[in-house]
């Protein structure tokens, strides 16, 4: 951590630094834990991290969100709920322009939780779909216009799929004859992008705010009582479609195996998780939901599998520039595991929807 120490002395930290490690499980950014030495307490920690610079080009726009959000989220927290509390510089900004170090910004870590890679009951996908539609609620009467957009077209998914052939055709990296067979499984379902902002042009779907990163361990849990507590990494909070939200959380909780699994077998859809996360989603959102949210509330997690699949797909192409990577062809690895979840959900989408049916009252969809 030594390299690290003239960046942690730009910040508003308590107490004397101790030692910290790097967290390894993110995609984009480069994270750290820090633990301090403080008078009143015997320790205080906190998370310190590198921004991505080339995925979000706006930190400042970034964390004008989070700081806002989390603002307006704190006092209507109960019990042990939390939110993201950043710590600002000695200068009082809200991250650190490191210039050729990069830009930096930190948080105070949040005690006495846990976040879990893979579900291992239905009851934490209950408890997590509760958790994900209170955020819903909680941002309704935020004005979406107070946010910005961090990265455009970050969940247009037919947007992404037309950027994905662009590079296809071109074949730059001389890869497109070996995707050939996961490239034509996305054409065939081509229909499915660009449903949503369709909808939104007919005014038929609103936009609200999102935290449009869902994945499971972006949820913090209680350690002794497991209830939810926090959700983190609102590096992504802005306006969007709650459909995102619902869909990334089913991606990721309901699949039997880890995103990046390359032992496809493996890689099934939990049916009892995706219905354990609806009947918790929408014991309240669907007091706010409107019907055509509902309509489309089953195919969100098929929809925004494929759009991830195709992202994997597209970062492999272009030589593995936006994910971190661990072995070659870790991308390529990843599109495949989507590609097989998102097969897998095909033959679960009617009674998908039978369940939001069965969980709003609404229904059915034509």
């Amino acid at each position: 951590m030594d390299h690290l120490k003239d960046i942690i002395r730009e910040f508003d930290f308590e107490g004397y630094f101790v030692n910290g490690h790097p967290i390894q499980n993110g995609h984009i950014n480069d994270t750290y834990k820090l633990n301090f030495s403080c008078e009143h307490e015997s320790r205080k920690s906190y998370i310190l991290q590198k921004i991505n610079t080339s995925v979000f080009r706006d930190p400042l726009g970034l964390m004008h969100n989070i700081h806002e959000v989390s603002n307006y989220l704190r006092p209507k927290l109960e019990d042990k709920e939390r939110t993201l509390q950043i710590v600002r510089t000695k200068n009082h900004n809200l991250f650190l322009d490191g210039k050729n170090d990069g830009c930096w910004r930190a948080f105070e870590f949040i005690d006495n939780t846990v976040s879990y890679e893979k579900v291992t009951s239905t009851e934490q996908m209950y408890k997590a779909g509760l958790a994900i539609a209170k955020f819903h609620h909680l941002l309704a009467d935020y004005p979406v216009d107070n946010l910005k957009i961090t990265i455009k077209d970050f969940h247009n998914t037919k947007w992404i799929y037309d950027q994905f052939m662009v590079d296809l055709q071109r074949d730059k990296s001389g890869k497109s004859a070996e995707v050939f067979k996961e490239s034509s499984f996305f054409e065939k379902r081509q229909k499915y992008f660009g449903v949503y902002e369709s909808l939104k042009e007919e005014g038929k779907l609103p936009i609200r705010i999102c935290h449009n990163d869902t994945k499971f361990n972006n949820i913090l849990f209680d350690k002794k009582t497991e209830e939810p507590v926090a959700l983190i990494d609102l590096d992504t909070v802005m306006p969007g479609f709650v459909l995102n939200d619902f869909g990334d959380a089913i991606r990721t909780g309901a699949n039997t195996a880890a995103e990046d699994e390359k032992e496809l077998d493996r890689v099934q859809f939990n049916l009892s998780f995706y219905e354990s996360f609806t009947k918790g989603y929408l014991t309240k959102a669907k007091n706010f939901l409107c019907q055509e949210e509902l309509n489309w509330l089953a195919y969100s997690p098929y929809i925004i599998t494929m759009e991830q699949g195709i992202r994997f797909l597209h970062d492999h192409l272009n030589g593995d520039i936006y994910f971190k990577t661990s072995r070659k062809n870790h991308n390529l690895e990843r599109a495949r595991n989507q590609i097989k979840l998102a097969e897998e959900m095909e033959l679960q989408l009617v009674r998908m929807n039978e369940l939001v049916v069965q969980y709003s009252s609404s229904p059915l969809r034509e």
